[in-house]
């Protein structure tokens, strides 16, 4: 989701960069090779991120929220998230 409201200006995306791939192979089958008995496992399918990029990387926010998470600390990013989208209003908006 945050792929396509990137490439299509939907809209900025806030946080971290996403540890899932915009552009990967997926769902994987597989069969087993008669004599040996190997497992064989192969892609069936490619997924490309909406504006063609097949670079293998997550999602790169428009504003990047980096923190560290430590126990006992709920809704962090939610927060910093609200922070960050007031001083964007702000600036954007004069």
């Amino acid at each position: 989701m945050s792929a396509i409201l990137q490439n299509y200006g939907f809209g900025k995306v806030i946080g971290e960069k996403t540890a899932d791939l915009a552009t990967i192979l997926g769902a994987m089958e597989s069969f087993t090779l008669h004599h040996s008995g190997i497992k064989v496992g192969y892609p069936k399918a490619l997924i490309v991120r909406p504006n063609g990029n097949t670079n293998p990387q997550g999602v790169t926010p428009n504003y990047l929220i980096d923190i560290e998470m430590t126990k006992n600390q709920q809704n962090i990013m939610l927060e910093k998230a609200l922070e960050k989208s007031n001083w964007i209003y702000t600036i954007t908006s004069g």
